[in-house]
């Protein structure tokens, strides 16, 4: 497959994806895509969308536990917490994490 290829965009906005892209992207019909508009374009990618029966909850919970003691460990180190505070500085108003810059 060409790494570059073209597709015309039709009525209501609607775009057919050549076979072969589909195929090495993993696009089949049905699927849902995301689209990024980015400096030097638009990004198409598969989304990846997990249901909520495919998470048990002694998964969720390893989750929750692991994030609890990496942010406990970030906030201990005191070098690291200052750089993640100047990085919310840098990215503030420019994403929507939703978390609060503290000072």
């Amino acid at each position: 497959m060409e790494k570059r290829q073209r597709a015309r965009v039709r009525g209501k906005g609607q775009i057919t994806i050549p076979a072969s892209v589909r195929r090495s992207a993993g696009i089949e019909e049905g699927s849902t895509v995301e689209l990024e508009l980015r400096p030097e374009g638009l990004l198409l990618r598969p989304s990846l969308i997990i249901e909520a029966n495919d998470l048990d909850d002694a998964f969720i919970r390893q989750v929750i536990a692991e994030t609890t003691e990496g942010y406990a460990a970030l906030r201990a180190d005191d070098v690291a917490w200052k750089a993640e505070l100047d990085e919310r500085a840098t990215l503030d108003g420019s994403t929507a994490d939703g978390l609060e810059i503290e000072h």
